[in-house]
């Protein structure tokens, strides 16, 4: 199911609570969520692509996004000019019964990774081996619990340059309208290829939240910087965050 522009059903509003505060409705049960828990971040190149992960069992989204903010540097600094596809991509877990057994293991998949080459095509929204390596691991440890699991997969599109001059600084820049249909897009490839590593397609909900939520601020000098740093703040902002939910319908069992 693709949630367009904005909005989502009452029975799923809870996957979003924590991400779109004031976007919907609010849910009368509250859910648990761990917010505290190891984070390790490492710095690996994989494919050829440098990647910027933190390992954060029980951290929720609003944690992950935190630490790539504040751990931002050691991953920007890898970005550079001609790395038009980075991406970020975070997930993490919520449940409405923290002593589910199986709840352990979701939370142990909460991370945050930043990559030089999430996307290996803008214009059609390709994931690179790199993506598809980070999308496959996790949907063969969501296949291992055999529960039913809701999972919500949010795009983000920063503000992004499509254009730069001799000097090497932007001159064109993506629209808002552009950035909401290629985030909604870029969220629906994701559910593709976890549909084709075995996710059943019912238990999966997208959304595009175009270059709304940035997790860090635009500067305010940003349409004047150099196209190396304009990619480095895209990098981060530019994500997939996929929020995985335990529930108890049977048809989306996984």
């Amino acid at each position: 199911m693709e949630i367009w522009p904005f909005s989502i059903p009452r029975t799923f509003a809870i996957v979003y609570s924590l991400l779109m505060i004031g976007m919907g409705e609010a849910c009368a049960q509250s859910i648990s969520q761990k917010s505290s828990g190891s984070c390790s971040p490492n710095v690996a190149n994989v494919t050829g692509n440098v990647v910027f992960n933190f390992n954060c069992p029980g951290f929720t989204a609003a944690d992950l996004r935190k630490a790539l903010s504040q751990g931002g540097d050691l991953a920007v600094k890898n970005v550079k000019a001609e790395d038009l596809g980075a991406g970020s991509l975070l997930v993490s877990a919520e449940t409405k019964n923290p002593n589910d057994p199986a709840y352990p293991a979701l939370l142990a998949m909460s991370t945050a990774a930043t990559t030089t080459s999430f996307y290996a095509n803008l214009d059609t929204v390709l994931l690179t081996p790199t993506a598809q390596s980070l999308l496959a691991n996790l949907a063969a440890k969501l296949l291992a619990l055999h529960r039913p699991l809701i999972i919500v997969i949010s795009g983000f599109w920063a503000n992004s340059c499509t254009a730069i001059d001799r000097a090497r600084h932007c001159v064109e820049w993506m629209s808002n309208v552009y950035s909401d249909r290629v985030s909604l897009h870029a969220a629906s490839i994701v559910k593709t290829y976890l549909i084709e590593r075995g996710i059943p397609y019912n238990c999966i909900y997208t959304e595009g939240r175009g270059n709304r939520d940035p997790i860090t601020t635009e500067p305010s000098n940003f349409r004047s910087l150099p196209a190396k740093d304009i990619n480095r703040w895209v990098a981060i902002n530019r994500r997939i965050q996929i929020e995985l939910a335990l529930t108890n319908e049977k048809e989306c069992q996984i």
